[in-house]
């Protein structure tokens, strides 16, 4: 998913050269005779381990844990490890690439761009479109849509979520809509207006809340 946006891949890329990443099994800081338990599994011995006693012993700790979909974590954006059964340790986990941006933007390792290039050839980050107003949206934890996180415009009952879809990047970014309370798609609207244009409705698309 990184490779697919150059943008961020390169900026992915310089943050690795900065903070010159090292295998942590040759300086492993977790302690083999304690548990890491997420969901009573013990995970000592793992990256899981590992991350959750750096962040305990380490000041103004930065790191997360890649994730996957189909993982024991689920789509969990933190996930509550327990040392030794009491001490709570809470880590993040990330899983898409609008995952890893949001986590370096939201902890000021990169500074996004909110002027979208509609000559681009990926679509615009939540950053760059009218769902960054957070007077109007709010996210929603219903499951990723093909990625990109759902929001739903308040006092209301849509759903907006950035198409992600090359083909529909560039001059043709554009936000898709749904009803939350039967899921059918509701129509578009370009990425940076809030105005919902119903011609574009699909009959047969519905969205996965999960």
């Amino acid at each position: 998913m990184i490779k697919n946006n150059p943008a961020l891949n390169q900026t992915f890329a310089q943050n690795l050269q900065l903070l010159n990443p090292k295998s942590w099994q040759k300086n492993q800081m977790h302690i083999d005779d304690c548990s890491y338990e997420f969901n009573k599994e013990n995970f000592v011995g793992t990256s899981v381990a590992e991350i959750s006693e750096r962040s305990l012993v380490t000041k103004d700790f930065f790191g997360f844990l890649l994730n996957f979909s189909e993982s024991k974590f689920g789509s969990n954006e933190n996930i509550n490890v327990l040392k030794n059964t009491e001490e709570k340790i809470f880590i993040d986990s990330v899983i898409s690439s609008e995952d890893i941006e949001n986590w370096l933007i939201n902890r000021g390792f990169i500074i996004p761009a909110e002027i979208y290039d509609e000559n681009s050839r990926n679509p615009p980050t939540d950053y760059q479109t009218v769902l960054k107003d957070n007077l109007i949206f709010e996210k929603t934890n219903y499951p990723k849509n093909n990625g990109r996180t759902v929001y739903k415009k308040k006092d209301s009952n849509e759903l907006w979520v950035v198409d992600s879809a090359p083909k529909h990047a560039g001059s043709k970014a554009h936000i898709e809509v749904f009803d939350e309370r039967t899921r059918k798609h509701l129509g578009t609207s370009l990425y940076n207006v809030v105005n919902l244009n119903t011609d574009y409705k699909v009959d047969n698309r519905t969205i996965n809340l999960g």
